[in-house]
């Protein structure tokens, strides 16, 4: 294990865990990316390979249980099929994941770690999440890793910042505007679809929100679709997202070659509604100076939100990742 990392940072999300920790000395960024899925397992089968993944398996303890995390796979279906509810931020699962994590860092010290928190979280999320980080975290076999500083903020914080250093890179005078002007910052995730109304660089809360629209919303449409026109059992939503991230024009169900475009037009009413809604809650559009996209989801929606404001929609940098970028930036600041 390595000894100290001066920062790190984690988001957890519905679809998957990203975990990063500082840059190496040449600058690249190293990110750790695993299904947000743990699996209650005992003490007699924990040495066993029970889901065929050994090489990236993760067992660690959560109070008097043992949970293990495959971390060399992005889909949940590779597991158990298991989708962690609403409020899985309050749940053993949660810890699981989050101790996977910090396996894969592999760090035994770290003076501060930033984590990012889905924004329909209930509130003392946060303030838990943060010293459930803090001090010694038990990780089982994998020793113990103790972090000085624990750092919980919104998810579309991180986008923000993230966003803010990508446009200093290119051209300093934006800055300069973002600090003076309004944004609205969307992001597309796996379960949620959630916005930040941000005016001077501050989160303006009341026309900020979350709905449960974001990707899983519109494969789930696309399953019932091919499920209803052929009469057949459709394929899973984890099938569709590993189809759909690795750019496939078809998928396979039962030796058709079903194609994958047609089902996701058919699935546009589902962005639309989910589209209208978000408006109707974020305010006048009218003159905001700039709305970004951002989220593994982000491509779905640019399309109909361009049609709709009749505007450029900007798209972040590669857009899942947004989040942690974002996070890292700001734990290194901390740590400075």
């Amino acid at each position: 294990m390595t000894a100290l990392l001066n920062f790190a940072a984690m988001d957890i999300g519905f679809g998957t865990n990203k975990t990063s920790p500082a840059p190496a000395a040449d600058g690249t960024n190293t990110v750790y990316e695993f299904a947000s899925c743990a699996i209650p397992v005992t003490d007699a089968l924990a040495g066993q390979e029970i889901f065929g993944c050994r090489p990236k398996r993760v067992i660690v303890p959560v109070g008097s249980a043992l949970y293990e995390v495959c971390t060399n796979q992005l889909s949940a279906d590779d597991l158990s099929g298991q989708i962690l509810h609403d409020r899985y931020v309050d749940s053993d699962e949660y810890e699981a994941i989050f101790k996977a994590g910090l396996v894969r860092l592999g760090a035994k010290r770290i003076r501060c770690l930033v984590m990012g928190l889905p924004m329909k979280s209930p509130a003392s999320a946060k303030s838990r999440i943060e010293e459930m980080g803090t001090g010694h975290i038990d990780l089982g076999q994998y020793g113990c890793c103790f972090i000085e500083r624990t750092v919980v903020m919104s998810q579309a914080i991180g986008a923000f910042q993230a966003h803010v250093f990508d446009i200093a890179n290119r051209d300093a005078h934006r800055v300069a505007e973002l600090a003076d002007g309004s944004a609205l910052l969307i992001d597309v995730g796996h379960k949620t679809l959630d916005w930040v109304r941000i005016d001077r660089r501050r989160p303006i809360s009341h026309y900020s929100g979350s709905i449960p629209m974001g990707v899983s919303a519109i494969l789930q449409k696309m399953t019932d679709l091919i499920a209803n026109e052929h009469q057949i059992s459709p394929p899973t939503i984890s099938q569709l997202t590993r189809a759909m991230r690795e750019r496939h024009q078809s998928i396979k169900v039962h030796g058709e070659k079903l194609c994958l475009k047609a089902y996701r037009y058919q699935a546009t009413p589902i962005v639309d509604a989910a589209i209208d809604e978000m408006l109707n809650r974020a305010g006048d559009t009218t003159f905001l100076d700039t709305i970004i996209l951002c989220g593994g989801g982000a491509g779905y929606y640019r399309e109909r939100l361009q049609k709709k404001l009749e505007r450029n929609i900007e798209i972040m940098r590669d857009p899942a990742k947004a989040n942690l970028r974002g996070y890292l930036l700001i734990a290194e600041s901390m740590a400075a």
